[in-house]
């Protein structure tokens, strides 16, 4: 890479209207995958969605350092009609994230790469009755919104103490938050509020022997997973305050 400016843009589009063939056996699933089950086709089960997709990532470097910069975001507006239900959603997300790594030429047996990555969406989802489940939108039975931060840091360190053997090492840290309105008035339960995460520390420890003829990889990682969105509700379509992040660790070899 030279020292010029590199841009790579990024936009998508993408418009779906797919009908719901839910509750079929497995015969009619292969010989007539369009049918569905009397309540999915009575209610003319479906779902329908616009959505957004656009980035745009720089590279360039400077003093020997690689440097990458993306900025990103979208938007996706969806209703999606149940026998039982109506789910209307809109959500909105965006972020950036910066990634330097040294040295950029592969001159060295070692090279080191951090960044940090922020992220933020908001979420709207409101349900309504399915009149008779006719596919008939009736009266509002939810009403809720979400708003989400997410930040991450992070450092990547590779050496080849000879040739054959990498080592790695990383080190990621994370946190979440997010605010919840419950916009919902027609009845007396009200949990909106803020809801944050613990902080989650992520290390990694790796090594790899790679000859001719034999192969040999072995690790030990801390991971976590953040619920998505729908997660964070109960069966009723509230928020459950006690919800927390996965987490484990994982060993390979």
């Amino acid at each position: 890479m030279d020292n010029k400016l590199t841009l790579s843009p990024l936009l998508m589009v993408t418009r779906l209207h797919a009908g719901i063939p839910s509750s079929i056996d497995r015969f009619n699933y292969i010989a007539n995958p369009s049918s569905a089950a009397d309540h999915w086709m009575k209610s003319g089960g479906n779902e329908k969605y616009t959505k957004l997709l656009s980035g745009i990532n720089a590279a360039f470097l400077l003093m020997n350092l690689q440097n990458k910069i993306s900025f990103f975001g979208g938007t996706k507006n969806a209703i999606e009609n149940r026998p039982f239900n109506f789910l209307d959603e809109n959500s909105f997300f965006g972020g950036a994230r910066y990634v330097l790594h040294y040295p950029q030429d592969n001159n060295r047996n070692w090279n080191i790469s951090s960044g940090s990555e922020f992220f933020t969406e908001s979420f709207a989802y409101s349900t309504f009755n399915n009149v008779d489940g006719e596919g008939v939108i009736g009266e509002i039975t939810s009403d809720n919104k979400e708003k989400r931060v997410y930040f991450n840091t992070f450092t990547r360190f590779h050496v080849w103490p000879i040739s054959k053997i990498l080592v790695s090492a990383s080190l990621n840290y994370n946190h979440t938050f997010y605010k919840y309105k419950d916009l919902f008035e027609q009845d007396s339960l009200d949990l909106s509020g803020d809801y944050n995460f613990s902080p989650v520390l992520s290390p990694r420890l790796g090594v790899s022997y790679v000859s001719s003829s034999f192969t040999f990889f072995a690790s030990v990682s801390h991971g976590f997973n953040t619920p998505l969105l729908s997660e964070t509700l109960t069966p009723s379509g509230k928020i459950n305050p006690s919800i927390r992040m996965e987490q484990a660790w994982n060993y390979e070899m």
